[in-house]
């Protein structure tokens, strides 16, 4: 036994939104999570605002058994906790949706994509008060724009109205009076509505308006979790964000996943079955299972660090006269660090606007031509659009 397996025997230990579990992998880290609690007797808390439907049941052996809510009565903590209502808009165009964000004084629209953020961000117009947020944004940007927002909300008559991409729906505390949120999975929506009303100050409920977009390649994204949210929107019209049409939700959807359950064949390379009894019982295949196992695929992404603003351009100018970055430095490169896929990397490496340091780490020559001061960056290369979780 290892030594983190003895700090994770007898512990107790917290899953924060749960929900977030890759389907491709639920099937190992469900049974990770069995292990730990049979044999090493730990306790597994899942938190979450979208509790998902993972106990074991009839059409889902691979689900945890003995599972029991802390709250003594979940639904009526979720009736006293209410604060918003959702309302089903089905497809509205771009300047539907512009003309209803510029109608409202306070509002928040949460879309699937980078590309369909900066759109209807150009179609909304750049004005005061209007703001962009989106991973390709470079995180300290990103601080500075939330600051500027939450000075806003913070102020009874200022005008505040944000397009972002599903960067803001963690870790992110706004309290807006309406929110709009492109059809996804029903915790997306349920987070978005976490930055409705939030806390509890309108003599009414938030609204929370979710929609159906006209642009198709946004849609491709979440099509598989949308559609079964749609479904659970049409068969909860009272109420689609309540907690049966949450365990419905996620019933629907693992369901539909089944084949995914673990699409890499991780417990494959374990031998579980009859382990005992084989003259070889840890005939492990670690190193397999090492690449397989990925909670976050980043194997298409590259990080580009950004020179915005003095203090990013100063620490760009540093890394470049640095053969050997240590470790401070590029800890302070985070701030100014952004995500960008491997076809827009190759590209601009050839094109000499990105200097490698590293083999998928790279610094940007300049931030002026690609750098968007409201949006971030953008090279304008051709291809799918990217979202952000």
């Amino acid at each position: 036994m290892c030594s983190s397996d003895l700090r994770l025997a007898r512990s107790v230990i917290i899953l924060d939104e749960a929900q977030t579990l890759p389907v491709n992998l639920l099937k190992p880290c469900l049974r990770v999570l069995r292990e730990l609690k049979e044999n090493y007797g730990a306790s597994v808390v899942l938190c979450t605002a979208t509790q998902p439907e993972i106990r074991h049941r009839d059409d889902f052996d691979i689900g945890l058994r003995d599972v029991h809510e802390i709250v003594p009565d979940p639904g009526a903590l979720y009736e006293r906790l209410r604060r918003v209502e959702l309302h089903d808009l089905g497809v509205v165009p771009d300047a539907g949706l512009a003309a209803r964000l510029k109608d409202a004084t306070r509002a928040l629209c949460v879309l699937n994509t980078t590309r369909h953020a900066r759109a209807l961000f150009a179609a909304v117009g750049p004005a005061d008060g209007h703001f962009h947020l989106s991973a390709r944004m470079c995180p300290a940007h990103r601080r500075m724009v939330l600051r500027e927002i939450h000075k806003r909300l913070a102020s009874p008559d200022a005008v505040c109205r944000v397009v972002s991409t599903q960067v803001v729906e963690a870790g992110v505390d706004l309290d807006f009076p309406v929110v709009y949120r492109a059809l996804a999975g029903l915790d997306s929506i349920v987070q978005a509505a976490g930055r409705c009303n939030r806390n509890g100050r309108l003599a009414q409920r938030g609204a929370i308006y979710v929609f159906r977009t006209e642009h198709a390649a946004a849609n491709r994204y979440f099509a598989e979790t949308a559609n079964c949210a749609a479904q659970v929107i049409a068969r909860h019209p009272d109420d689609p964000l309540c907690l049966a049409a949450v365990e419905r939700y996620f019933r629907l959807y693992y369901r539909d996943q089944k084949a995914r359950w673990d699409e890499g064949d991780v417990l494959g390379q374990l031998h579980l079955d009859g382990a005992k009894d084989s003259p070889l019982p840890f005939n492990f295949g670690f190193a397999t299972v090492a690449e397989r196992f990925r909670m976050i695929d980043d194997a298409a992404q590259r990080t580009v660090i950004v020179p915005w603003e003095k203090e990013g351009r100063a620490l760009c100018a540093k890394l470049r006269a640095t053969p050997a970055p240590d470790r401070e430095a590029l800890r302070e490169a985070q701030r100014y660090s952004v995500q960008i896929r491997s076809l827009e990397w190759g590209r601009a490496v050839d094109q000499g606007d990105i200097r490698l340091l590293f083999d998928n780490l790279g610094i940007m020559e300049s931030a002026d031509a690609y750098y968007d001061p409201q949006t971030g960056l953008d090279f304008g290369a051709e291809g799918p659009s990217v979202y952000f979780a």
